[in-house]
């Protein structure tokens, strides 16, 4: 172990390791920094073009953006990862996961629980149709307007 004294305090530790019959520490040399400055490179320059905003006129009055409605049965979730998996419990097996923001489509739910039931996805999407997630972790939270569906069995 190396510890390193002040050197003002050298003289009283000589002392005290003396009085209690302990080793004396080698003292380690002076250290003085060298000045070791390195002089930066002059900071480049650069040229930017002049642009000059110019307004073009509008040949249609603005009309307001439509907003779409949320489609019917989308949920999206509120959490880091969620496992989906084979049933409706923590039993069945993880087949993959989604995360924060995604955004699928339910169909039903397991009677009395939050477990809820994917439904089939758009072609070439990656499809969990038929497979299930915990819905404590989906915005919206209205499970109970979803049919109550048969899970399978383990």
């Amino acid at each position: 172990m190396v510890i390193i004294v002040p050197t003002e305090v050298n003289g009283y530790l000589d002392e005290f390791l003396a009085k209690y019959d302990i080793p004396t520490l080698s003292h380690a040399p002076e250290i003085t920094p060298e000045n070791t400055e390195t002089p930066l490179p002059p900071t480049p320059t650069s040229i930017l073009p002049t642009v000059t905003a110019t307004q073009i006129p509008t040949p249609f009055p603005a009309t307001p953006t439509p907003t779409m409605a949320p489609f019917e049965g989308n949920y999206c979730v509120d959490a880091e990862a969620l496992n989906v998996r084979t049933g409706p419990g923590m039993g069945y097996p993880v087949v993959g996961w989604l995360i924060t923001n995604d955004c699928i489509k339910v169909d039903g739910r397991a009677e009395g629980t939050l477990w809820v039931r994917i439904s089939a996805g758009p072609p070439g999407h990656l499809d969990y149709g038929g497979m299930w997630i915990f819905g404590g972790y989906l915005l919206p939270k209205d499970f109970e307007r979803l049919p109550a569906v048969t899970p399978p069995s383990h």
